[in-house]
Protein backbone atom coordinates (compact mmCIF):
# COMPACT_ATOMS: atom_id res chain seq x y z
CA UNK A 1 0.00 0.00 0.00
CA UNK A 2 1.94 3.64 -1.07
CA UNK A 3 0.99 6.87 0.95
CA UNK A 4 -1.66 9.05 -0.30
CA UNK A 5 0.02 11.49 -2.97
CA UNK A 6 -2.28 13.99 -1.94
CA UNK A 7 -2.58 13.21 2.07
CA UNK A 8 0.39 12.41 2.85
CA UNK A 9 2.29 15.48 2.77
CA UNK A 10 0.04 17.46 4.60
CA UNK A 11 0.12 14.47 7.75
CA UNK A 12 4.28 14.87 7.47
CA UNK A 13 3.45 18.80 7.24
CA UNK A 14 1.41 18.96 10.66
CA UNK A 15 3.60 17.04 12.67
CA UNK A 16 6.45 19.43 11.22
CA UNK A 17 4.42 22.37 12.51
CA UNK A 18 3.64 21.25 15.99
CA UNK A 19 7.38 20.66 16.26
CA UNK A 20 8.74 23.86 15.23
CA UNK A 21 5.91 25.24 18.27
CA UNK A 22 2.80 25.99 16.17
CA UNK A 23 -0.25 24.76 18.77
CA UNK A 24 -3.42 22.92 17.41
CA UNK A 25 -5.66 25.70 16.16
CA UNK A 26 -3.35 27.63 14.30
CA UNK A 27 -2.50 24.78 12.33
CA UNK A 28 -5.82 24.23 11.61
CA UNK A 29 -6.31 27.57 10.83
CA UNK A 30 -3.17 27.70 8.45
CA UNK A 31 -4.66 24.52 6.84
CA UNK A 32 -8.54 25.80 6.64
CA UNK A 33 -7.05 29.17 4.96
CA UNK A 34 -5.02 27.45 2.23
CA UNK A 35 -8.51 25.33 0.84
CA UNK A 36 -6.81 22.03 2.19
CA UNK A 37 -9.71 19.09 2.91
CA UNK A 38 -10.40 18.74 6.63
CA UNK A 39 -10.34 15.12 7.50
CA UNK A 40 -14.00 14.04 7.30
CA UNK A 41 -14.16 15.71 3.79
CA UNK A 42 -11.91 12.64 2.19
CA UNK A 43 -11.58 8.94 1.97
CA UNK A 44 -13.79 6.35 1.13
CA UNK A 45 -17.16 7.78 2.74
CA UNK A 46 -17.33 11.09 4.43
CA UNK A 47 -17.61 11.14 8.09
CA UNK A 48 -21.55 11.91 8.60
CA UNK A 49 -21.29 14.00 11.17
CA UNK A 50 -18.12 15.84 10.12
CA UNK A 51 -18.21 19.83 10.62
CA UNK A 52 -16.32 20.68 7.35
CA UNK A 53 -14.16 22.30 8.35
CA UNK A 54 -10.03 22.25 9.68
CA UNK A 55 -10.36 21.80 13.72
CA UNK A 56 -7.88 21.73 16.24
CA UNK A 57 -9.40 18.25 17.58
CA UNK A 58 -8.65 17.10 14.08
CA UNK A 59 -5.09 17.99 14.15
CA UNK A 60 -4.49 16.74 17.60
CA UNK A 61 -6.25 13.17 16.30
CA UNK A 62 -3.62 13.03 13.71
CA UNK A 63 -0.62 13.54 15.82
CA UNK A 64 -1.73 11.02 18.27
CA UNK A 65 -2.62 8.71 15.44
CA UNK A 66 0.34 5.58 15.36
CA UNK A 67 -0.37 4.06 12.27
CA UNK A 68 1.28 6.76 10.73
CA UNK A 69 4.65 5.03 11.68
CA UNK A 70 3.80 2.35 9.38
CA UNK A 71 1.52 -0.33 11.45
CA UNK A 72 -1.41 -1.63 11.51
CA UNK A 73 -2.73 -0.89 15.14
CA UNK A 74 -5.98 -2.20 16.33
CA UNK A 75 -7.89 -1.98 19.91
CA UNK A 76 -7.09 2.11 20.35
CA UNK A 77 -11.06 1.98 21.34
CA UNK A 78 -13.13 -1.21 22.48
CA UNK A 79 -16.85 -1.26 22.82
CA UNK A 80 -18.40 -1.60 26.28
CA UNK A 81 -22.21 -2.63 27.18
CA UNK A 82 -23.88 -0.07 29.13
CA UNK A 83 -27.30 -0.25 30.37
CA UNK A 84 -29.64 2.35 29.16
CA UNK A 85 -31.01 2.98 32.31
CA UNK A 86 -29.73 1.62 35.24
CA UNK A 87 -32.84 2.13 37.24
CA UNK A 88 -34.23 -0.49 34.75
CA UNK A 89 -32.11 -3.17 33.72
CA UNK A 90 -35.15 -4.70 31.81
CA UNK A 91 -34.67 -1.96 28.97
CA UNK A 92 -31.53 -3.37 27.81
CA UNK A 93 -28.19 -1.95 27.16
CA UNK A 94 -26.23 -0.28 24.67
CA UNK A 95 -22.61 -0.55 23.02
CA UNK A 96 -20.51 2.11 23.57
CA UNK A 97 -16.75 3.04 22.84
CA UNK A 98 -14.03 4.13 25.34
CA UNK A 99 -10.63 4.94 24.65
CA UNK A 100 -7.90 2.43 25.38
CA UNK A 101 -4.45 2.00 27.32
CA UNK A 102 -1.49 1.91 24.48
CA UNK A 103 -0.07 -1.16 26.14
CA UNK A 104 -3.37 -2.60 25.26
CA UNK A 105 -3.36 -1.74 21.69
CA UNK A 106 -2.26 -4.40 19.20
CA UNK A 107 0.22 -3.77 16.77
CA UNK A 108 1.39 -5.44 13.32
CA UNK A 109 4.30 -7.33 13.39
CA UNK A 110 6.16 -6.22 10.08
CA UNK A 111 5.46 -2.78 8.92
CA UNK A 112 1.75 -2.87 6.73
CA UNK A 113 2.72 0.88 4.55
CA UNK A 114 5.72 3.34 4.54
CA UNK A 115 5.92 5.66 7.34
CA UNK A 116 4.96 8.86 6.81
CA UNK A 117 6.59 9.98 10.15
CA UNK A 118 10.06 9.01 11.72
CA UNK A 119 9.46 7.22 15.30
CA UNK A 120 11.78 10.09 16.72
CA UNK A 121 9.27 12.67 15.44
CA UNK A 122 6.79 11.09 16.61
CA UNK A 123 7.45 10.49 19.59
CA UNK A 124 9.25 13.88 20.15
CA UNK A 125 5.16 15.32 19.40
CA UNK A 126 3.90 13.30 21.96
CA UNK A 127 5.46 13.85 24.57
CA UNK A 128 4.28 17.74 24.44
CA UNK A 129 0.75 15.96 24.43
CA UNK A 130 0.01 15.64 28.06
CA UNK A 131 -4.01 15.62 27.79
CA UNK A 132 -4.15 11.97 26.61
CA UNK A 133 -6.49 9.50 26.07
CA UNK A 134 -7.68 6.99 28.69
CA UNK A 135 -10.35 6.03 30.99
CA UNK A 136 -8.85 7.61 33.95
CA UNK A 137 -9.65 10.71 31.98
CA UNK A 138 -12.73 10.83 31.42
CA UNK A 139 -14.53 14.48 31.10
CA UNK A 140 -16.49 14.73 33.65
CA UNK A 141 -20.20 16.35 32.78
CA UNK A 142 -21.27 19.73 34.12
CA UNK A 143 -22.75 19.69 37.46
CA UNK A 144 -26.47 19.91 37.64
CA UNK A 145 -27.99 23.15 37.02
CA UNK A 146 -25.26 24.95 35.73
CA UNK A 147 -26.68 25.63 32.89
CA UNK A 148 -30.39 25.58 33.29
CA UNK A 149 -31.45 25.34 29.18
CA UNK A 150 -28.81 22.54 28.22
CA UNK A 151 -30.08 20.48 24.78
CA UNK A 152 -33.25 22.60 24.42
CA UNK A 153 -31.84 25.82 22.44
CA UNK A 154 -31.16 25.81 18.93
CA UNK A 155 -29.22 28.46 17.00
CA UNK A 156 -31.81 30.39 14.57
CA UNK A 157 -28.86 31.01 12.09
CA UNK A 158 -28.35 27.65 11.24
CA UNK A 159 -30.59 25.76 13.43
CA UNK A 160 -27.57 23.71 15.17
CA UNK A 161 -27.75 23.15 18.54
CA UNK A 162 -26.76 25.31 21.30
CA UNK A 163 -24.19 24.60 23.89
CA UNK A 164 -23.93 25.72 27.39
CA UNK A 165 -20.43 27.56 28.26
CA UNK A 166 -19.18 29.79 30.76
CA UNK A 167 -18.10 33.13 30.00
CA UNK A 168 -16.84 35.79 32.16
CA UNK A 169 -18.26 33.95 34.98
CA UNK A 170 -22.04 33.69 33.76
CA UNK A 171 -23.58 30.79 31.71
CA UNK A 172 -23.95 31.34 27.88
CA UNK A 173 -24.87 29.74 25.20
CA UNK A 174 -22.98 29.40 22.17
CA UNK A 175 -23.68 28.05 18.61
CA UNK A 176 -21.73 24.66 17.64
CA UNK A 177 -21.12 26.33 14.73
CA UNK A 178 -18.75 28.54 16.22
CA UNK A 179 -17.12 26.22 18.15
CA UNK A 180 -13.48 27.85 19.53
CA UNK A 181 -11.95 24.63 18.46
CA UNK A 182 -12.97 25.21 14.48
CA UNK A 183 -10.76 27.35 12.54
CA UNK A 184 -13.78 29.29 10.72
CA UNK A 185 -17.35 28.69 11.16
CA UNK A 186 -18.71 25.13 10.17
CA UNK A 187 -21.47 26.82 8.42
CA UNK A 188 -20.63 28.96 5.12
CA UNK A 189 -21.79 33.01 5.75
CA UNK A 190 -22.57 31.76 10.01
CA UNK A 191 -21.14 34.84 11.74
CA UNK A 192 -17.65 34.06 13.60
CA UNK A 193 -19.32 34.39 17.41
CA UNK A 194 -22.73 33.54 18.30
CA UNK A 195 -23.63 33.56 21.97
CA UNK A 196 -26.15 34.77 24.02
CA UNK A 197 -26.19 35.46 28.04
CA UNK A 198 -28.49 32.83 29.80
CA UNK A 199 -30.27 35.12 31.48
CA UNK A 200 -31.50 37.34 28.72
CA UNK A 201 -33.35 33.97 27.54
CA UNK A 202 -34.69 33.22 30.87
CA UNK A 203 -36.18 36.19 31.25
CA UNK A 204 -37.96 36.07 28.20
CA UNK A 205 -39.04 32.67 28.32
CA UNK A 206 -39.98 32.94 32.27
CA UNK A 207 -42.71 35.72 31.63
CA UNK A 208 -43.97 33.44 28.73
CA UNK A 209 -44.65 30.87 30.44
CA UNK A 210 -46.41 33.27 33.28
CA UNK A 211 -48.86 34.17 30.66
CA UNK A 212 -49.69 30.54 29.52
CA UNK A 213 -52.43 29.74 32.51
CA UNK A 214 -53.54 33.42 32.64
CA UNK A 215 -57.39 34.18 32.00
CA UNK A 216 -56.54 35.62 29.17
CA UNK A 217 -54.68 33.03 27.68
CA UNK A 218 -55.55 29.48 29.04
CA UNK A 219 -58.40 28.82 26.65
CA UNK A 220 -55.40 29.45 23.91
CA UNK A 221 -53.17 27.33 25.66
CA UNK A 222 -55.60 24.66 26.30
CA UNK A 223 -56.79 24.31 22.39
CA UNK A 224 -53.26 24.25 21.73
CA UNK A 225 -52.30 21.49 23.83
CA UNK A 226 -55.44 19.19 22.88
CA UNK A 227 -54.55 20.09 18.76
CA UNK A 228 -51.11 18.74 19.15
CA UNK A 229 -52.28 15.42 21.20
CA UNK A 230 -54.76 14.65 18.18
CA UNK A 231 -51.78 13.59 16.25
CA UNK A 232 -49.18 12.71 18.68
CA UNK A 233 -47.76 9.23 19.27
CA UNK A 234 -44.43 10.04 21.08
CA UNK A 235 -41.95 7.06 21.98
CA UNK A 236 -40.14 6.63 25.37
CA UNK A 237 -36.34 8.27 24.87
CA UNK A 238 -34.51 5.02 25.17
CA UNK A 239 -36.40 4.04 22.05
CA UNK A 240 -35.24 7.73 20.66
CA UNK A 241 -31.77 6.85 21.81
CA UNK A 242 -31.70 3.38 20.54
CA UNK A 243 -32.79 4.60 16.86
CA UNK A 244 -29.87 7.20 16.85
CA UNK A 245 -27.39 4.76 17.93
CA UNK A 246 -28.34 2.04 15.57
CA UNK A 247 -28.53 4.99 12.63
CA UNK A 248 -24.80 6.04 14.21
CA UNK A 249 -22.91 2.39 13.95
CA UNK A 250 -24.80 1.16 10.49
CA UNK A 251 -22.61 4.86 9.31
CA UNK A 252 -19.81 2.96 10.95
CA UNK A 253 -19.90 -0.45 9.93
CA UNK A 254 -20.56 1.41 6.32
CA UNK A 255 -16.39 3.34 7.06
CA UNK A 256 -14.98 -0.09 8.30
CA UNK A 257 -16.32 -1.54 5.23
CA UNK A 258 -15.01 0.86 2.48
CA UNK A 259 -11.40 0.95 4.78
CA UNK A 260 -11.19 -3.30 4.17
CA UNK A 261 -12.25 -2.80 0.26
CA UNK A 262 -9.64 0.43 0.14
CA UNK A 263 -7.11 -2.08 1.43
CA UNK A 264 -7.61 -2.68 5.05
CA UNK A 265 -6.52 -6.01 6.23
CA UNK A 266 -10.03 -7.96 7.21
CA UNK A 267 -8.26 -9.43 10.24
CA UNK A 268 -7.89 -6.63 12.16
CA UNK A 269 -11.83 -5.23 11.56
CA UNK A 270 -12.56 -8.65 12.46
CA UNK A 271 -13.34 -8.03 16.33
CA UNK A 272 -14.27 -4.59 15.25
CA UNK A 273 -17.29 -5.52 12.85
CA UNK A 274 -18.47 -8.26 15.54
CA UNK A 275 -18.64 -5.40 17.85
CA UNK A 276 -20.41 -3.09 15.92
CA UNK A 277 -22.81 -5.82 14.98
CA UNK A 278 -23.40 -6.74 18.37
CA UNK A 279 -24.77 -2.61 19.16
CA UNK A 280 -26.84 -2.98 16.09
CA UNK A 281 -28.25 -5.99 17.40
CA UNK A 282 -29.10 -4.09 20.79
CA UNK A 283 -30.53 -1.25 19.36
CA UNK A 284 -32.61 -3.12 17.14
CA UNK A 285 -34.21 -5.52 20.37
CA UNK A 286 -34.93 -2.12 22.47
CA UNK A 287 -36.90 -0.47 18.95
CA UNK A 288 -38.83 -3.98 18.24
CA UNK A 289 -39.88 -4.90 21.91
CA UNK A 290 -41.35 -1.41 22.27
CA UNK A 291 -42.99 -0.92 18.49
CA UNK A 292 -44.38 -4.84 19.46
CA UNK A 293 -46.09 -3.73 22.86
CA UNK A 294 -49.00 -2.10 22.77
CA UNK A 295 -48.46 -0.26 25.71
CA UNK A 296 -48.68 3.62 24.58
CA UNK A 297 -48.74 6.96 26.20
CA UNK A 298 -52.30 7.74 27.08
CA UNK A 299 -52.89 10.98 25.41
CA UNK A 300 -54.03 14.04 27.59
CA UNK A 301 -57.53 15.24 28.25
CA UNK A 302 -59.17 18.41 28.46
CA UNK A 303 -59.60 18.02 32.23
CA UNK A 304 -55.93 16.45 32.90
CA UNK A 305 -54.84 19.68 30.89
CA UNK A 306 -57.09 21.84 32.94
CA UNK A 307 -55.54 20.62 36.35
CA UNK A 308 -51.59 21.33 35.16
CA UNK A 309 -52.64 24.28 34.05
CA UNK A 310 -54.61 25.06 37.13
CA UNK A 311 -51.18 24.10 38.82
CA UNK A 312 -48.93 26.24 36.44
CA UNK A 313 -51.04 29.62 37.42
CA UNK A 314 -47.71 30.76 39.24
CA UNK A 315 -45.04 29.10 37.76
CA UNK A 316 -43.05 32.49 36.89
CA UNK A 317 -42.94 33.32 40.89
CA UNK A 318 -41.90 29.44 41.04
CA UNK A 319 -38.87 29.66 38.77
CA UNK A 320 -37.74 32.68 40.35
CA UNK A 321 -37.27 31.23 44.01
CA UNK A 322 -36.60 27.96 43.24
CA UNK A 323 -33.11 26.73 43.08
CA UNK A 324 -31.18 26.12 39.61
CA UNK A 325 -31.37 21.71 39.86
CA UNK A 326 -34.93 22.47 40.50
CA UNK A 327 -35.39 25.18 37.83
CA UNK A 328 -33.33 22.91 35.14
CA UNK A 329 -36.14 20.06 36.24
CA UNK A 330 -39.26 22.08 35.63
CA UNK A 331 -37.89 23.22 31.69
CA UNK A 332 -36.94 19.90 31.30
CA UNK A 333 -40.49 18.57 32.14
CA UNK A 334 -41.99 21.18 30.24
CA UNK A 335 -40.36 20.12 27.36
CA UNK A 336 -39.41 23.41 26.89
CA UNK A 337 -37.50 24.07 23.13
CA UNK A 338 -36.33 27.13 21.84
CA UNK A 339 -34.66 28.45 18.75
CA UNK A 340 -32.35 31.93 19.27
CA UNK A 341 -31.70 34.54 16.90
CA UNK A 342 -29.99 37.80 16.61
CA UNK A 343 -30.76 39.84 13.36
CA UNK A 344 -27.66 41.03 11.52
CA UNK A 345 -28.75 44.14 10.55
CA UNK A 346 -30.60 45.51 13.32
CA UNK A 347 -28.96 43.50 16.28
CA UNK A 348 -32.58 42.63 17.25
CA UNK A 349 -32.86 39.29 19.42
CA UNK A 350 -35.57 37.12 18.71
CA UNK A 351 -36.45 33.84 20.93
CA UNK A 352 -39.13 31.67 19.78
CA UNK A 353 -40.10 29.24 22.32
CA UNK A 354 -42.10 26.23 22.52
CA UNK A 355 -43.24 23.64 25.57
CA UNK A 356 -44.31 19.75 25.16
CA UNK A 357 -45.78 18.17 28.00
CA UNK A 358 -43.55 15.35 28.70
CA UNK A 359 -46.38 13.18 29.41
CA UNK A 360 -49.17 13.10 26.01
CA UNK A 361 -46.42 15.32 23.92
CA UNK A 362 -49.24 18.16 23.78
CA UNK A 363 -47.61 21.47 22.40
CA UNK A 364 -47.73 24.97 23.54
Amino acid sequence: MDPDPDTAPIVQRIFEMFDAGIGYRSIAQKLESEAIPSPGEVGPVRHPRSAGVWGGSAVRAILINPRYLGHQVAGRQRRHDELLDARDPALGTISVQHWQAPDGWSWSEEPSWPPLVSTDLFERVNKRITNTHGNDRKRPRAEAGRYLLAGAIRCGHCGKAMFGATMKGKPYYRCIATRPDYAVPSVPGHPPTYAVREERILNVVDEWLGTLADKNHIDETLASILAAEMNNDAEPPDVTQARLHERRLGEELNRVIAAIRAGMDPALAAGQTREIQAGIATAKSVIERWERSHERIAPLTEADVRVVLGQAADLSRLLQTGDRVERAGVYRELGISLKYEKEAATGRELVRARSQLCRGGGRI
